[in-house]
């Protein structure tokens, strides 16, 4: 592990870091606009880091999942009222939701940091657990072909190692679910950065 990613795992240097970039105004972005939640839904999100979102979903049943403890614990400390929190990897998400389907799951900045492997059988299992209108939001930084030179230079330099084109992205949704809304965003941060949003659900079931 490098200098950089021992500093971003401490959840107060991680925060500073998302602080000068302007991460608080996109997180309202993506509740508002890509979320929407409803009162009492079951909203999970997935490496949660320090909490933060759970702040802005106090009207629902928010659990948030992390493998990283140091994260969880700052949230617990922080957020444990406005929602449950796990030290667990994705796949005891059944543990996690304790009966509960899923509403919405939260992805964001997760993807790129998997293999794509990994990546499937995380939207695989996610999809298991998903209620009937249930949507999976992922949030990722992409390649495409006409970016911006400083935009590439800093989604290569991700401490994610799997950043993706469009449609390298696309691929991870091929089965359990599929994507009905996507869409590029760059102006989210105060530095340039192509965020990729996909929206996806279950896929549906075909008959005989």
């Amino acid at each position: 592990m490098s200098i950089r990613e021992r500093l971003l795992e401490n959840p107060n240097i991680f925060a500073f870091f998302n602080l000068l970039i302007g991460v608080k105004s996109r997180t309202k972005v993506i509740i508002n606009e890509y979320v929407s939640p409803k009162s009492g839904d079951v909203i999970v999100d997935i490496a949660c880091g320090r909490g933060e979102f759970s702040k802005e979903l106090a009207s629902t049943r928010y659990i948030g999942v992390d493998n990283n403890p140091s994260y969880i614990r700052y949230a617990e400390k922080h957020y444990s009222d406005f929602g449950s929190f796990h030290c667990c990897d994705v796949s005891d998400l059944s543990t996690s939701l304790n009966g509960k389907l899923i509403d919405t799951a939260l992805l964001i900045g997760v993807l790129h940091h998997l293999t794509n492997s990994q990546a499937r059988d995380m939207i695989n299992d996610i999809g298991r657990h998903l209620s009937d209108d249930g949507k999976i939001v992922s949030v990722d930084p992409v390649f495409t072909p006409d970016q911006g030179l400083v935009s590439r230079l800093l989604a290569a330099s991700d401490r994610g190692k799997y950043v993706r084109s469009i449609d390298e992205h696309h691929s991870l949704f091929d089965e359990s679910v599929e994507i009905c809304q996507s869409e590029i965003r760059e102006d989210w941060l105060r530095i340039p950065y192509t965020h990729y949003v996909c929206v996806s659900r279950k896929r549906a079931k075909s008959g005989i």
